[in-house]
């Protein structure tokens, strides 16, 4: 009804306190039955939100708030709380709390995505790396970069603790560790300062604590040569089998898009 009342749709994209719009809202609060509404109203009013970009004009879904966060963002990050990441010991049920939250959230990431959500404003990314690469053979991730593949690296390996069948289950974990592993150490290598120490942080990765050294990795400068084979090897674990990450191909697909703006390409 409210739509009707506002066939220009400013309400739609209207910002409100720390310049956040319905979408941005809806991404942080909303179910996806409410998500699924708005993007149904934005649809009415502005057409395909997906072919806005190639018409010249801005996708309302990709407006950064005061934060400089898009609602695709604000939804892939929505805290979840990690099973086992405490230490202790869980039961069936905090796990299948732990994936109904997840289920959630990828719900209303997969609605923000079909409709061209993406998960960083339009040249961010290239700004950012731009900032941080003032000596030319080294890049440093953004941020916001670094914090999405630290929840979604380790988040994709508590999905494996759905309670079904045992071998298929054992099958799948072994393989998503050992492909977490292979992206471990192939970004050890590509960081610049840790001399000596790759070695040893290596063989930490190999015996099975890739999901440990990873957070004191993302904030490394890392050697810009070696940055597309990086990506290339993060484009492979996030298509990983029944595991397919779509936050994480978001992810790398934003981040090749801003790498080959760079002045210098490689």
């Amino acid at each position: 009804m409210l739509a009707d009342l506002d066939p220009e749709g400013d309400s739609l994209t209207a910002a409100a306190r720390k310049r956040m719009t319905p979408a941005h809202y809806a991404a942080l609060y909303g179910s996806a039955r409410e998500v699924e509404t708005l993007l149904l109203c934005l649809t009415r009013v502005f057409g395909d939100l997906e072919e806005l970009v190639e018409l010249g004009a801005a996708n309302p879904l990709n407006v950064a708030d005061q934060s400089g966060m898009t609602s695709l963002y604000i939804a892939g990050r929505a805290i979840v709380s990690h099973a086992g990441e405490t230490g202790g010991n869980i039961d069936e049920s905090e796990v299948a709390a732990v994936n109904d939250s997840l289920d959630i959230r990828d719900a209303k990431v997969q609605l923000l995505l079909d409709h061209g959500g993406r998960l960083f404003a339009p040249g961010f990314l290239v700004r950012a790396f731009a900032a941080s690469s003032s000596r030319p053979p080294h890049v440093i991730l953004p941020r916001p970069v670094q914090c999405c593949l630290q929840m979604w690296l380790i988040e994709d390996r508590s999905r494996q603790e759905q309670p079904e069948d045992e071998e298929i289950a054992a099958d799948s974990d072994d393989t998503s560790k050992q492909s977490l592993t292979e992206l471990c150490v192939q970004w050890i290598a590509c960081v610049t300062c840790l001399g000596p120490s790759a070695t040893l942080l290596a063989a930490v990765a190999c015996a099975g604590y890739a999901q440990e050294v990873f957070p004191a990795l993302l904030d490394l400068p890392l050697r810009r040569p070696d940055c597309p084979a990086l990506l290339h090897r993060l484009h492979k674990f996030a298509e990983h089998g029944r595991n397919e990450h779509p936050l994480l191909l978001q992810l790398h697909d934003e981040l090749f898009e801003a790498w080959q703006e760079l002045p210098g390409y490689v």
